[in-house]
This record gives structure tokens, C-alpha cells and sequence, in this order.
């Protein structure tokens, strides 16, 4: 087996074990998301797409949240502890097993209110406020309810391709030993 062969082959076997990888391994992953009020009367629902950090020591850093709250388009992230209730939000999501918010929770701009989804006393709740006011103090408890959450698996561009490059390595191996044995026929 030709150098060059062997190289491709090692490139594919190494696209393969990112590829098999758990996402919190990796640099940065994408979630999906959605928050259910189960509160009577509660429209609060929400859902979107967000993206976190690599998971340092059982934490990753939310860095980007796309989505709807309450039927309204989700305009950002926003900074941590600015928003809504006596603990502010720090815009971690949590692991092992399942990711999960914890008592700071994930604070989220939507039109002219400031919110934050959070887990407390076994559940999970959202609070708003207006945005710009002092959001420690003046804000409003909307629900409890259900937080879920789910990896998106997207191998990256430049995995893919050694999965490819590997693949080929395989494929070109096969048709030289074909070759050889028709050669000695």
C-alpha cells in the first residue's frame, strides 16, 4: 500500500471518529429548543434554535438564539445578568446527560420585553420585564412550564470532506486490487 493511500485512509478514519463524536465535544453546537407554559391562561410559549460553546467543566456559554416567544420573532440574546428576577441571567446551558437551564437561566429580547426562561424548584418558569427598566426589581413571574431540548447533529465542511477524501481512498484501493488480480489471471 502506497504512502498516499494510507494518508487518505488515515484522513477518512479521522473524519469518521469526528463525525461519531458527541456534539459537546466539539468547539461550539446547535440545539432546538421550545418552552411550554402550563400555566392557565399562559400564551408564553416559545421555541427557536440556539447556539453554545464547547462544554468547559459542565457548562456552555449560549452565544446566539433564534425563535418565537409568545408568537413574537426573538430579536437576541441578551447580556448576562441583565435580566428578569432577583437572580440574573447567565445564559449557561448545563450538563451532564440532557443540557439544561439552571436557576439564572437564558435571557432573551423580544420586541419591547426583556425575558428569562430558568429552571427553579423543579421547574421551569419565565419571567419578563420592559426592557430598559431595572429588571432585578420590576419584573413580572408569566408561567411555569416545560423546557426541552435537543443536539442538532451537523458535521462540519471540512469533516465532511475527509469523510469523502477517506471513502475515495477506499474505493481507489479496491479498483487497484481488482486491477492487480486481473493483471495476474
Amino acid at each position: 500500500m502506497s504512502r498516499i493511500t494510507k494518508s487518505v485512509l488515515c484522513m477518512g478514519l479521522l473524519a469518521l471518529v469526528h463525525l461519531i463524536l458527541p456534539s459537546g465535544v466539539r468547539a461550539d453546537s446547535s440545539f432546538t429548543w421550545s418552552y411550554t407554559c402550563e400555566t392557565a391562561g399562559c400564551t408564553d410559549n416559545a421555541s427557536g434554535m440556539l447556539t453554545t460553546g464547547g462544554f468547559v467543566g459542565g457548562a456552555a456559554t449560549i452565544l446566539s438564539i433564534t425563535g418565537t416567544y409568545d408568537g413574537s420573532a426573538i430579536t437576541g440574546l441578551l447580556a448576562p445578568g441583565t435580566c428578569c428576577a432577583a437572580v440574573l441571567n447567565d445564559n449557561l446551558l448545563n450538563s451532564p446527560g440532557t443540557p439544561y437551564l439552571d436557576v439564572a437561566g437564558l435571557g432573551l429580547a423580544v420586541g419591547s420585553l426583556d425575558s428569562n426562561i430558568f429552571f427553579y424548584e423543579g421547574t421551569y418558569g419565565d419571567d419578563t420585564c420592559i426592557s430598559g427598566s431595572n429588571c432585578s426589581s420590576d419584573y413580572t413571574r408569566v408561567s411555569s412550564g416545560v423546557f426541552t431540548i435537543a443536539a442538532v447533529q451537523t458535521p462540519e465542511p471540512s469533516s465532511l470532506l475527509m469523510l469523502v477524501v477517506g471513502l475515495a481512498g477506499f474505493i481507489s484501493l479496491g479498483c487497484k486490487r481488482r486491477a492487480g488480480r486481473a493483471v495476474a489471471s
